[in-house]
């Protein structure tokens, strides 16, 4: 999954991913927030996602097979990650972001 908005910019950014409940849940059920706002995203790779207890979480790499373009690590800097217990609203989200301002 690719969103639209460059985040080249040598700025911080406040990126928010909320996936909500679901028995099969896909990597087009995920949305992505840039900064408060929805993403368009360009759903590259459209497999199933696996919640399951013992299943690896991974920040800053992309999950799925190798033969996708750039299978790059990120080159960056992560800042105060957090999972929570359940799916922000994109009210919640858009407070988050500002608090990162």
């Amino acid at each position: 999954m690719a969103g639209e908005t460059s985040l080249a910019d040598n700025q911080w950014h406040h990126i928010g991913v909320v996936l909500g409940p679901s028995e099969s849940p896909r990597v087009q059920d995920v949305r992505i927030y840039i900064d408060g706002r929805l993403e368009p995203a360009n759903r590259i790779f459209d497999g199933p996602i696996d919640t399951l207890a013992g299943a690896d979480v991974r920040f800053g790499m992309r999950a799925g097979p190798a033969v996708l373009p750039d299978w790059t690590p990120f080159n960056g800097l992560l800042d105060e990650l957090r999972i929570d217990g359940r799916a922000l609203t994109a009210e919640e989200i858009a407070e988050l972001a500002t608090l990162t301002q």
